[in-house]
């Protein structure tokens, strides 16, 4: 399982300095899809859109590419934040237990049918 960076396009210059995207593979096959936002207002990462191919859940893809995004965030690509945080569907249960696992917690912030989960990197 791996990760590849997608490029922004020259008319998306502007997101350069405020996400990464990236498409989650496996042996060659498109699986997923994950981006990585910075909030520079509050400041903290963002995981946006982490999806795995409903064909493809159940194989730890979704683990692997939860654990090289946190290893990318790590780098602080786009500012000094340690706070990452994330949404999923309150129906959810098997994103939230893997997004637990990883050390994302309930902030008890809540939209409509999400709910917020967060992480302190320093903590870990």
């Amino acid at each position: 399982m791996f990760l590849i960076r997608y490029e922004v396009s020259r008319r998306r210059t502007f997101y350069r300095n405020l996400c990464q995207p990236f498409g989650i593979y496996a042996a060659n096959k498109m699986v997923g899809y994950v981006m990585v936002i910075y909030d520079y207002d509050i400041p903290e990462y963002d995981i946006w859109h982490m999806m795995i191919d409903a064909s493809e859940q159940g194989r730890g893809y979704g683990s692997a590419a939860l654990d090289c995004v946190i290893a990318y965030i790590r780098t602080k690509p786009f500012g000094d934040s340690d706070r990452v945080a994330l949404t999923c569907s309150k129906n959810n249960s098997a994103a939230r237990k893997l997004y637990e696992s990883k050390g994302f917690s309930a902030t008890g912030v809540e939209d409509e049918d999400e709910i917020e989960l967060a992480m302190d990197m320093r903590q870990l």
